[in-house]
């Protein structure tokens, strides 16, 4: 037997020496940590250069994520009467555009002590934002890639990265560098319903039931809304009406600048109809008045 890692060779029927065959054990010992230590550095140097690659929780690239809340070790917002307290300690990713190559542009910033804002009674869904020096609330929080119908409050663009706020006075929509971190409601003076929005978090099994359930009606929510007044969808949901429906006399439910009638009775017989329409967070509905009835139903998981 020859081999370079081998130092002493033996030839059958004779004699081995022991310190011979100890060298060789450990020749071949050395080798083989030689070898262990070779593989967990190159384990090592894998594992760290998918680390800086990917998004996850220690977020090694942040070009990969942005407009979320990367850590809140004190909660994210607490509230009590008409005031909401942004806690300390909270850090996030402020949206600031995007790279030449497409990846997210971010403005990090942290909460050094507590925050408290003072909300206003309206029958909006409101929120909290954060820009890099300062934070405040606005009427309501949109998401989307083209420019809301629904002037007012606080509009994320998806396809730019990037944070636009309504000017009352100008009606347009400005440039408006923020994270929006939680959503309420003040609809008798009062703080209710508060969310956080977009924390990092990690997708666990038993949140499985929850995410397939996305997007249907959440009719334990139900509300009722008023017939014959402008409505604003808070969010996405659904439109379910009725009215009394006869010959030639048609009852209209409208989203945005469309009108869909409920059906009528022919022959002049006298009855009810309903008619069950989706709509999107923003869009403003209404339905003639008289005998005509109207619920909004949320979808579960909306903001």
């Amino acid at each position: 037997m020859s081999n370079s890692l081998i130092p002493y060779s033996f030839i059958p029927g004779t004699k081995a020496k022991a310190q011979e065959v100890n060298a060789n054990f450990i020749a071949l010992a050395d080798q083989i940590t030689e070898n262990k230590n070779y593989t967990d550095m190159k384990i090592s140097e894998t594992v760290s250069s998918i680390d800086t690659q990917k998004a996850d929780l220690k977020l090694g690239n942040t070009t990969l994520v942005s407009n979320c809340i990367l850590d809140a070790p004190n909660g994210i917002v607490t509230y009590t009467g008409n005031t909401i307290t942004v806690k300390s300690g909270l850090k996030m990713l402020i949206p600031n555009g995007r790279n030449n190559d497409g990846t997210y542009k971010t403005i990090e910033r942290s909460i050094e002590e507590d925050i408290i804002l003072t909300t206003s009674k309206n029958d909006n869904v409101n929120c909290v934002y954060i820009t890099e020096e300062s934070s405040g609330t606005a009427e309501v929080y949109q998401y989307n890639f083209t420019t809301p119908k629904f002037g007012g409050g606080i509009w994320y663009n998806l396809r730019e990265n990037k944070s636009y706020k309504f000017d009352t006075d100008t009606k347009t929509w400005e440039e408006f560098p923020c994270i929006v971190i939680a959503t309420y409601e003040n609809e008798s003076g009062t703080v209710t319903n508060v969310k956080s929005n977009s924390p990092i978090a990690l997708l666990k099994e038993n949140d499985l039931e929850e995410i397939n359930t996305f997007g249907f009606p959440d009719y334990a929510n139900v509300v009722g809304k008023a017939n014959g007044t402008k409505h604003y969808a808070k969010t996405d949901g659904y439109l379910y009406c009725w009215a009394e429906a006869q010959q030639n006399l048609t009852k209209n439910l409208h989203i945005e600048d469309k009108s869909f009638g409920i059906v009528h009775h022919p022959m002049g017989h006298i009855g009810w109809s309903g008619l069950c329409m989706p709509v999107s967070k923003g869009n403003s509905y209404s339905l003639d008045g008289g005998s005509t009835g109207l619920n909004f139903i949320p979808v579960k998981g909306a903001n």
